[in-house]
């Protein structure tokens, strides 16, 4: 306890403004563009079931309670829709994110398939070394390629354990410490979903 409690501390917290999709759906050109990418080929499966969970709660219901954490940052000149939720047992990054962007995945050492909900289920084949910059903080993390639209990155348990990473649910936040210096992110609320 006493080397965290001598760290230097960084906290990030995202301006909205600087990421396009939280004000404007429709003007998608400084974002990765996973979202309309994925194939639409048949027996081609979307995980979409989460979607739900980041919109607007009905009622006066504190949003914390049913959004899963989310931030975005920066990769080159576009904004990236990260996604910390320790209720997923893997890295993804977004197939359509890959393309976009013409990463170069790499075969998985292990290919393997991710069930959903259902019967459905998602082979996996490729992943990514994805960049990670936040501050201090400058990493790359192996990432599972998938067709997703929730966002373009999951950092799931693997991030999590790696980093020792505590999620503070009722603030919204989660933090790590790295190379002496504890990082803090600050989740975003949900967009809201009404028009006044």
């Amino acid at each position: 306890m006493d080397e965290e409690d001598n760290c230097d501390d960084k906290v990030y917290e995202p301006n909205p403004d600087d990421f396009q999709d939280l004000n404007d759906e429709d003007d998608e050109s400084n974002l990765l563009g996973c979202v309309r990418s994925i194939s639409t080929q048949i027996k081609t499966t979307r995980l979409g079931v989460v979607r739900c969970a980041l919109t607007q709660p009905k009622g006066t219901e504190d949003w914390r309670r049913t959004v899963i954490f989310h931030t975005y940052i920066k990769y080159g000149d576009k904004g990236c829709k990260i996604i910390i939720d320790s209720g997923s047992c893997i890295n993804t990054v977004s197939s359509g994110s890959v393309s976009h962007l013409g990463l170069k995945s790499v075969p998985h050492p292990k290919p393997y398939n991710v069930s959903w909900v259902n019967d459905t289920f998602i082979a996996v084949k490729e992943r990514y070394l994805f960049p990670i910059k936040i501050f201090d903080y400058h990493d790359e993390t192996w990432c599972d390629v998938i067709p997703m639209d929730v966002g373009h990155v999951i950092l799931g348990r693997p991030w999590l354990y790696d980093l020792d990473v505590i999620i503070f649910e009722r603030s919204n936040s989660c933090s790590f410490t790295f190379q002496g210096k504890k990082i803090q992110l600050i989740g975003l609320p949900p967009r809201s979903n009404d028009n006044s």
